[in-house]
């Protein structure tokens, strides 16, 4: 029982810190995604 109350503990710490870089990093996140974009759509 305690494995698996460590493993949602560190899968919640995970995705809070994904969630926190996620919204610091928002900017780079639409470039590359614009970037991409226009890869596959625009050649």
């Amino acid at each position: 029982m305690d494995i698996f109350l460590l493993i949602k503990f560190l899968i919640v710490v995970g995705l809070i810190i994904s969630i926190y870089l996620l919204y610091k990093n928002i900017d780079v996140i639409k470039i590359i995604l614009n970037y991409w974009k226009d890869k596959l759509f625009g050649k």
